[in-house]
C-alpha cells in the first residue's frame, strides 16, 4: 500500500541525472488507475458476484480498458479551445504515452487528435 500512496513522489531520471517527467507521469497514472481498478474489482466481487473471483482474462481486459480510457481522457484534455488555460499541453501527453502505444511507429507525430488512438 505504501507504493500506491507514494506513487506521486516517484521520480525517474536518465543516465545523465535529468528528470524524465513523461515517465514519472505515466507511472503515477498506472499506479492510480491500477489501484482504482483493484478496488472496483474487489467491490464488484464482494457486492455483486457473491465472492466469485474474476478470471485473469477479465482482469486483463478491464485493465486495458481503464488504460485506454485514461489515454482517451488525456487526448481530450489537450483541447485548448475547450479547456483554455486548463488544457494539458500536447507535449505532456506525447511524453507520457510515447513508447507504450501499440503500433506507435505508424502514428503521426502528434497523434493526440487522431481517431482510433484511444
Amino acid at each position: 500500500i505504501g507504493t500506491i500512496i507514494s506513487a506521486g513522489l516517484a521520480t525517474f531520471k536518465n543516465d545523465e541525472g535529468k528528470a524524465k517527467p513523461g515517465e514519472a507521469r505515466l507511472y503515477r497514472i498506472l499506479m492510480a488507475e491500477s489501484a482504482h481498478l483493484i478496488w472496483k474489482i474487489r467491490c464488484d466481487r464482494v457486492m455483486q458476484k457473491n465472492g466469485a473471483h474474476p478470471t485473469e482474462i477479465e482482469v486483463h481486459n478491464k485493465w486495458v480498458l481503464a488504460m485506454n480510457n485514461r489515454l482517451k481522457l488525456d487526448c481530450q484534455m489537450t483541447d485548448d479551445r475547450k479547456y483554455e488555460k486548463k488544457a494539458v499541453p500536447v507535449k505532456t501527453v506525447l511524453r507520457t504515452w510515447t513508447g507504450v502505444l501499440q503500433d506507435e511507429n505508424k502514428l503521426p507525430t502528434n497523434w493526440t487528435g487522431e481517431a482510433g488512438v484511444q
